[in-house]
């Protein structure tokens, strides 16, 4: 096992293809105000690309967004389009959200923030 500090998008880029058994994209924050939701999605579609395309077939992505802005929804819609683009599929192992002492208050949506899947590429 190997644990690397780095800058995701020029790490993914620099790595070999099909030589991981596991990702694990944990990354800070891209947005934090509705301005730059594009512009976060791009980013997170880039890294999830990328980590898509370094994994075998059976390997595991973990991937997660801590962004409020980047809504259940959208997360979803841009891990479809990056794995389109990869030319993978997913199966979906595992969902998450934050733990019970971040609750959620359905009257303040910024406290829906964390978005954490679990997939296997088939």
């Amino acid at each position: 096992m190997r644990f690397e500090t780095a800058n995701v998008f020029d790490l993914l880029s620099a790595l070999p293809n099909r030589s991981y058994d596991y990702i694990i994209l944990d990354p800070p924050a891209f947005t934090k105000s509705r301005r730059t939701v594009d512009a976060a999605l791009r980013g997170y579609k880039q890294i999830n690309l990328r980590a898509m395309r370094l994994l075998p077939r059976g390997g595991y992505l973990a991937t997660c967004s801590c962004s409020h802005f980047i809504t259940e929804e959208l997360f979803c819609q841009m891990l479809r389009s990056a794995a389109f683009d990869a030319k993978v599929s997913l199966r979906q192992i595992e969902a998450r959200q934050q733990a019970a002492d971040h609750p959620i208050l359905w009257n303040v949506p910024q406290t829906n923030y964390l978005k954490f899947y679990l997939f296997q590429i088939v």
